[in-house]
């Protein structure tokens, strides 16, 4: 579970900085690079929003949190449900905020004010 927790944090806090430039942007090099780094609506018909090297990390690290709250005893995860709870509702908060900026962290810049943007 180390190397997993190891790589996954790797890959989700570093992921920016891999650099595929030695991939051909054209045809199955552009999809590949779309596929499985860079997310983009820029290239119709193929609009990819989850790219697969970062959703690794992501799903390595709620792995290994599902682990260490199996590995928990009863009673020490139910007082963990509150901080839990709270911390998913943190988040939710944040992304809305980041989103209603329009800053970092948006794939897309809003464009106007429709529930889509």
């Amino acid at each position: 579970m180390g190397l997993i927790l190891a790589v996954s944090t790797t890959i989700v806090v570093f992921h920016q900085l891999l650099d595929l430039s030695f991939i051909p942007k054209e045809n199955i090099g552009l999809l590949l690079m779309l596929y499985l780094h860079e997310p983009s609506f820029d290239y119709y018909p193929f609009h990819v929003l989850y790219p697969i090297i970062p959703w690794i990390g992501v799903m390595g690290l709620g792995w290994c949190f599902g682990i260490y709250l199996n590995s928990l005893d009863h009673g020490r995860v139910k007082r963990l449900a509150t901080p839990i709870a709270n911390i998913g509702v943190a988040s939710i908060l944040i992304f809305v905020v980041i989103r209603w900026l329009n800053s970092f962290g948006n794939l897309v810049l809003r464009r106007g004010d429709t529930v889509q943007d």
